[in-house]
């Protein structure tokens, strides 16, 4: 099933309403943050409750905290992209490519099932 922008639904969790936040405006203070969920999502968590969620999100590395200010961290999001052209080249078919680690000396094993993969 292909999915489209019209398909995309909002964010559900308190998380993913943040990540969809700091993906469109950063850095934002988790007072600003706060306000932004109340105002776009219709939230009605307490000041408290986004706070423990952001310092979760840190602590889990999904999240950096610099000068009091939250973004996405971007080695959070360098893996996030990375999952997904797996995803994607796996439903594409372009998963059965062989990439050549050039940063290795050991010896690399392939195999092919036929010509046409070579």
């Amino acid at each position: 099933m292909q999915t489209t922008s019209s398909t995309i639904q909002k964010p559900k969790t308190t998380k993913e309403q943040i990540i969809s936040l700091l993906s469109e405006e950063w850095p934002l203070t988790a007072k600003e943050i706060h306000d932004k969920l109340e105002k776009e999502f219709y939230t009605e968590l307490s000041y408290q409750a986004t706070h423990k969620m952001l310092t979760e999100m840190q602590e889990n590395s999904l999240l950096s905290n610099i000068n009091k200010k939250f973004e996405l961290n971007p080695n959070w999001v360098k893996n996030q992209k990375q999952f997904f052209e797996k995803i994607e080249a796996k439903y594409s078919g372009d998963d059965k490519k062989y990439v050549i680690d050039q940063d290795t000396y050991e010896p690399q094993k392939f195999e092919f099932n036929d010509m046409s993969t070579f």
